[in-house]
Order: C-alpha cells, then sequence, then structure tokens
C-alpha cells in the first residue's frame, strides 16, 4: 500500500506557481510567468503503471441510477442541443458541430453468417475531450499495461439520442459524420475520458456491439464490418414485499460479470469483454407492465448482473443470469422491500435554494483513492470529499436532482446510516453523514466553488494561439485528481478553471504548433487578482518514412512515437505514445513534438515488423526533424488445429512457435513463453493462430509436446493440424 503523500494545507511564504519536473514535453526555452522551475510535483506519481483486474474496470465503468431520464454525464454548462447526423445529412446542417474538425466514418454492419443487415442503428460516441466541449463532463479514464490491446474499459456515457446518428441501408452499410478533437494525457490518466470514439451498433434481434475507433487514423475512415451475434433475451417479473406484481419498475442489465460459459461456440473473450460495455439504459433498461412482468432484449451472450428499481421500494439486485446466443433466459424474480425516503433541500450560504444540483446517497465511504492496485488511504491531510464523490459506486447509490426550490427525494433509500453529497458544476460539495431515512428534512448548504483565471499566449511573434485548450485537474494529495471544469474567459487565450481546491490545480496547456507544457498552481496563486499569464514554447513536426527490404515505401504501417530517456539538457517528454498511420509514399508525420529523445516503433496491428531494434531519434529545438527511415519487413502466421485422438477440437491448449532446436523435453511453462516468437491457447474450435512471424523455419508445439517444423512465408498463413495425447 503507498504512504499517503503529505500535503500542507498552509501555504507557502512567497505565493508561487511551480511548474513540474518534465512531464509532457516542456522545452528548455519554455516560459511561464510566475513559475519557479525547482521541485517536481508530488502529483507525478499518477504515471504509476499498474494491472487492473476485470472487476475493477468494470467498477470504473459504473453508471448512475436514476428514476427519470437524467443524464449520466453531468453537463459542464448549459444544456447543449446535439442533434443527429445521419448518414444523409450534409455537414454544414449539423449545427452543434459546427467549428470542431469532422471527420466520416463508414462501415457495414453483418450477421454472424455474413449477411448484411440493413436498418441497423450505429450511433458514434467522441472522445471525451469532444465531449467535454459539447457540454458534457465526463469523468477520468486511465490506461494501464498488461491488458493487450486496450478496449474501452470503460464508455463514458452521454445520450445516444443526442450522439451523431446513421442507419445502415439494404446492404448494411453506413456512414458518420462526427467531430474528433485530439486528447493527450496528463500522467497516464485522460481527465476528459475515454480518448478515443466509440461505435454503438445495434440491430433488432441481435446482440448490441461496440468498436472502439483507434485514435492514430485520419480522414475518411473505412471501419470495415461489424458482425452482430443473434441476441440473448431476458425475461422476469418484480414483485413486492407482499408477493404482488410491481407496475412501472424499472429493469436494467446493470453488467456483465466474467466470459461466457462456453455457451456459444466462437465467441472469444476478447468478443465479451469489449461488448459488454455496450450494455447502457437506452438500450437494455425497460419498465415493467401492470402484472410486474418484463423482457430485455439485445443483449450479447454472456453473464449478467440485473438490477430493479421502483419508487418506494430498495433496488434488488439477481446476478449470474447466463444469457445464451438466441435463447431465452427465463425465472427471474425481483421481490423489492419497501424503503423510507430521504428529503431536504439544498441552499447557498445566504440561504437561497440551488436548482439542478445532482444529490446522491450511499451507505458506503470511500476510504481509499486510487485505481487498480494502487491505493492510498484518505485522510485529513488530503482533500478526500471530491475524491467520495467521483468514487461513489453508482451502482450502490440512490441519485435524484433538485427542483427549482432545490428540494430533493430519494425514494429508494437502503437501510442504514447514509452519506448524503449534493454537487454540481460551479458548485463545491457538500456532504452530510449519518443520515437515515427517519430523520426530518435535510438542509445542505453549498458553497461556491473557487476559480482560477488564466491567459495563454505564445513565445513567438504572433503571441496569439490559434484553438489552445486546457485540461486542468483538482490535486488532492493522492493518487486521485478530480478533473475540473475549464470555461472560456472574455478574451482570446484566457480560460477560467472552477473548483480548484485549497491543495493546488494541476494544469495541462495545448496549443496547436506548441510544446505541451504541465504545471502546478497554489491555491494562493489562484486567489490572486486577474488572471495568470502562461507562455507555450513552438514545437514542431517530426517526419518519418516506411521502408521495405528492397527500399521501397510501404503504406498503411502503424508506427508508434513514445519518449526514450531524458537529453542531455535534462529535458524529458512524457506524453503518452502517439500513433500515426504511413501514407501512399510510406510518410508517417507526428505533429507538435517539443524537444526530447524519442523511439520509434511498428505496431502490432498488421502483418509489418521492424527489421531490427527501434528507432532512436533526437528531437532538436526550433526546427522540425524529417528524413528518419524506418525498415520494415513482411510476416507471415501459422494456423494451428488442436485435436483430441478422437477428432474432438482441443481447447485452451498452449501452441507454442519456436526457433528450430530450442524446443527440449521437460521444458516449463514460463521457460516456453519466453523462449517462443509467439504462443497462444487454443479456442473452443482447438484453433489457434500465431501472427508476425518473419519468413523462416519454425517449431510448433502444442502443450509442450514434441514440435512440428513448419514453413512460414512472408504474406501468407500456414496451416497445420495436431493431435494432442491427454
Amino acid at each position: 500500500m503507498q504512504t499517503p503523500c503529505r500535503c500542507p494545507r498552509s501555504a507557502p511564504s512567497r505565493p508561487r506557481v511551480r511548474q513540474a519536473g518534465t512531464p509532457m514535453g516542456v522545452t528548455p526555452g519554455s516560459k511561464l510567468h510566475r513559475l519557479d522551475r525547482t521541485g517536481r510535483t508530488r502529483e507525478q506519481t499518477m504515471a504509476r503503471l499498474s494491472l487492473l483486474v476485470v472487476a475493477g474496470l468494470l467498477a470504473a465503468w459504473a453508471s448512475s441510477w436514476t428514476l427519470g431520464p437524467a443524464p449520466l454525464l453531468a453537463s459542464a454548462s448549459a444544456a447543449v442541443a446535439v442533434g443527429d447526423v445521419s448518414a444523409d445529412a450534409a455537414v454544414g446542417a449539423a449545427a452543434p458541430w459546427q467549428g470542431l474538425p469532422l471527420l466520416s466514418w463508414r462501415g457495414r454492419v453483418l450477421d454472424a453468417e455474413g449477411a448484411p443487415l440493413p436498418s441497423a442503428q450505429a450511433w458514434l460516441i467522441p472522445n471525451g475531450r469532444t465531449l467535454q466541449r459539447l457540454g458534457y463532463f465526463p469523468r477520468p479514464y486511465a490506461q494501464f499495461i498488461g491488458l493487450g490491446s486496450d478496449p474501452p474499459h470503460r464508455l463514458d456515457y452521454a445520450p445516444l439520442e443526442r450522439m451523431p446518428h446513421a442507419v445502415s441501408d439494404a446492404d448494411g452499410r453506413f456512414v458518420l459524420e462526427a467531430p474528433r478533437l485530439p486528447m493527450r494525457s496528463m500522467g497516464g490518466t485522460f481527465a476528459f475520458g475515454l480518448p478515443d470514439p466509440v461505435l454503438v451498433i445495434t440491430a433488432p434481434g441481435h446482440g448490441a456491439a461496440i468498436r472502439r475507433i483507434e485514435p492514430w487514423r485520419e480522414g475518411c475512415l473505412d471501419l470495415g464490418s461489424v458482425s452482430l451475434r443473434e441476441q440473448g433475451v431476458c425475461v422476469g417479473e418484480v414483485l413486492d414485499a407482499s408477493g404482488m406484481p410491481l407496475a412501472g419498475a424499472v429493469v436494467r442489465a446493470e453488467y456483465g460479470v466474467g466470459y461466457p460459459q462456453r455457451a456459444s461456440e466462437g465467441i472469444s473473450s476478447r468478443d465479451v469483454f469489449d461488448n459488454l460495455r455496450a450494455v447502457l439504459p437506452e438500450l437494455h433498461e425497460v419498465t415493467t407492465d401492470a402484472q410486474g412482468r418484463f423482457r430485455i432484449e439485445g443483449l450479447f451472450p454472456a453473464t449478467y448482473t440485473l438490477g430493479a428499481l421502483a419508487p418506494g421500494h430498495v433496488r434488488a439486485r439477481v446476478a449470474w443470469v447466463e444469457v445464451a446466443e438466441g435463447a431465452l433466459a427465463s425465472g427471474v424474480v425481483f421481490r423489492l422491500e419497501p424503503a423510507a425516503p430521504v428529503a431536504g433541500r439544498v441552499l447557498d450560504a445566504a440561504g437561497a435554494p440551488v436548482a439542478d444540483l445532482e444529490v446522491l446517497a450511499t451507505t458506503r465511504t470511500q476510504v481509499h483513492a486510487g485505481q487498480g492496485c494502487v491505493i492510498t488511504p484518505i485522510t485529513d491531510e488530503h482533500d478526500g470529499i471530491p475524491i467520495e464523490v467521483l468514487q461513489v459506486d453508482r451502482w450502490d447509490a440512490v441519485v435524484t436532482r433538485t427542483d427549482a426550490d432545490g428540494a430533493f427525494r430519494l425514494g429508494a433509500t437502503p437501510p442504514g446510516a447514509l452519506s448524503l453529497y449534493a454537487h454540481g458544476p460551479g458548485w463545491e460539495v457538500a456532504r452530510v453523514r449519518g443520515v437515515t431515512a427517519a430523520e426530518q428534512p435535510i438542509e445542505l448548504v453549498i458553497q461556491p466553488a473557487a476559480r482560477l483565471e488564466l491567459k495563454l499566449r505564445s513565445q513567438g511573434s504572433e503571441p496569439q494561439l490559434l484553438d489552445p485548450w486546457i485540461l486542468a485537474r483538482r490535486i488532492t494529495g493522492t493518487g486521485d485528481n478530480v478533473p475540473l471544469q475549464v470555461l472560456p474567459g472574455q478574451g482570446p487565450g484566457e480560460f477560467v478553471v472552477v473548483g480548484v481546491g485549497p491543495l493546488g490545480t494541476e494544469l495541462l496547456l495545448h496549443a496547436p504548433g506548441h510544446a505541451s507544457q504541465q504545471a502546478i498552481v497554489t491555491a494562493e496563486q489562484a486567489a490572486q487578482s486577474g488572471p495568470a499569464l502562461l507562455e507555450l514554447a513552438r514545437a514542431w513536426p517530426l517526419q518519418a518514412v516506411v521502408l521495405d527490404q528492397a527500399g521501397l515505401p510501404r503504406a498503411g504501417v502503424v508506427v508508434s512515437l513514445s519518449a526514450h530517456g531524458v537529453r542531455s539538457d535534462g529535458s524529458m517528454s512524457l506524453f503518452s505514445r502517439l500513433r500515426s498511420v504511413s501514407g501512399e509514399r510510406g510518410r508517417v508525420t507526428f505533429a507538435d513534438i517539443p524537444a526530447s529523445v524519442y523511439r520509434l516503433n511498428v505496431e502490432r496491428l498488421g502483418s509489418w515488423l521492424l527489421v531490427g531494434e527501434s528507432v532512436v531519434v533526437d528531437m532538436p529545438s526550433g526546427q522540425p526533424l524529417s528524413g528518419v527511415e524506418l525498415v520494415v519487413e513482411d510476416t507471415g502466421s501459422i494456423e494451428v488445429t488442436a485435436l483430441y485422438p478422437d477428432g474432438r477440437p482441443a481447447e485452451d491448449c498452449v501452441v507454442a512457435v519456436l526457433e528450430p532446436g530450442v524446443w527440449r523435453s521437460g521444458l516449463l511453462k514460463r521457460e516456453l513463453k519466453l523462449a517462443s516468437r509467439g504462443w497462444n491457447f487454443s479456442r473452443d474450435d482447438g484453433t489457434a493462430r500465431i501472427t508476425r512471424l518473419p519468413a523462416g523455419e519454425y517449431d510448433v508445439s502444442v502443450d509442450y509436446e514434441a514440435p512440428v517444423r513448419v514453413s512460414v512465408t512472408a504474406g501468407e498463413s500456414s496451416e497445420i493440424t495436431l493431435r494432442v495425447d491427454r
């Protein structure tokens, strides 16, 4: 367990803005007025990498429960009317997107047999920064290693009816026009939410699916085909404590737990892990009829937890509901116990009511901060109340909003002592603990949130920045800093950060053509009159070319750029890995790269493999870098089918590909994996595929048995069937 950070609440004797060590590629020439360059920020511990367990990921993805159609993303400003952008809509007609860069995504929806699905619905949920620009306030998303290709661990929910939308034609094809603003991380965390857009697809009689749209691609994107499986259906009833049916109860498929119990052939664990994120209230939430019966359709085959809620009753759940493909899961019965309400009002310091605030009640007290396996106990030295609200498990919380008189009523509170929170944009969190349903109306007094005024300008000859933006987080003294609302100021390059706390504010500053910069602003600095002035240094493009071994340019190769060590002058870039795809002439361009040392590599997303080690380059200060060559070679693959002696598919067998002469009898599992060129587990049908193998001879071993020699040709797949004796 991590030792808690000890952040003093008292101000230093000299008010200052303290720049964080070296993150985000701060160049030596960057200027930041009222900055002290001597120390490193405590909050760089946010760059810790750890593994997340599946349960932790699911918990992070939790969405809120309401009895009404309240949005699950709190609005960061006044309501934004966002209309649909259908396949035949003109770009200019999409008023909500005007002023934002638009991309076009094309795709095709098929069934499991490969037949086109007409009238399929497709929505695109933009990345977190785009949602924030449109008036939403997504919750943060952190990237971690050890999970293979990164699926959407959380789906930053926004109402689908307000997202770009298209309907597939008779051939199953659709086109979506939608905005995408670039995102970069702050210490490994995307405080604006999910960094990539997410495609949500449904069709009558089929389970909902999602696809994450990778961030390095540009222009008109061909998403290829998306296959939908036949839906699973769940039916049941909701009863009260006496056994009478409850009409009008809300039943939701809350989340999927674990992987399917081999209920359907050909469903991979990755498919389940991805598509369970398509469990959304608008798609999988229903209301019971007069007999208390419900029917939830459009479920991807997996194991689910269902929840039911009715006015005046305590929420109930039924776990481990197995939903198979093309099957009906029945017999689910909820019995809801009566609940006593909790009511009250939220007032400001002058006694005036405050409307449209979120009020939530929970029986659980948040005592730790952090994500995954790295946590910090919350103590009195921390700014803990914002963390409590951020990390409330909304599957267990009861949520409502205040009306025009500041009044609220929570009608389904669970028994026991409650922690009650009221919060909203522009206000500090108000909290009352130890509330019970039997008490008199509760009065919560809420204070306006403190604000920080900022002004950004360029160090270049033209001081005005083009489309600058700021990411801000409230320092809490723990591993969890809370994302803050950033509003435009009155003049060019001016911003207002809302909700700054007593321990300071962490800022990430961006502008096209300039080096991203990170800084810490103390509470005393935020309290000074007038905006704090910050200047960004210029940055330049880094260009490379991808060539094959014959010297010919290669298109469609995904190249990554990441920080590599420290330059001689001490500068270092800590922005998250960037990706780009080579064009027709093999060219790859990364824009706005500050001076630092970088590593270029070829991603494991295609058949091309970098020849030799990754290429390390030193980006100079004050000029672009070009002429970097990446030499790649085409690779092949091996498709292995493992069978038992009686001809049945052998599933979950270790399939390893080794260099000739490496295998020996008694090789341990760990040794086999370390020595292999590639390995995998056989699927339900006994097949396993090992990719990205350079041309040559290899030994293939199944379940640690004596290998068989196989030849691999570049650009081709070699197939082999092996028997397993066990």
